[in-house]
């Protein structure tokens, strides 16, 4: 993955982030990993919140989710 399509994602990542935390209180992190260039999604990213042993996988269709996440502010990582 090129550097430019990894920033893209993980900015489309924090913004849906950010978007979760600031309309729900739920306890879980989730998304949709595609790539930019053609809208496909990226099967089988791996997305880490840092400094936690959390993360989880995405899917076929790209999605993921991070279950059971204390409220709080995050640095994801994809891979």
């Amino acid at each position: 993955m090129s550097a430019q399509k990894f920033k893209t994602i993980f900015t489309l990542i924090i913004v849906f982030l950010l978007s979760q935390i600031v309309w729900s209180q739920t306890s879980k992190i989730s998304g949709k990993i595609t790539d930019k260039s053609n809208n496909q999604p990226l099967i089988g990213a791996n997305v880490i919140l840092v400094g936690t042993s959390l993360g989880a996988s995405s899917d076929m269709e790209g999605n993921y989710l991070i279950p059971n996440v204390n409220s709080g502010s995050y640095t994801l990582k994809v891979s």
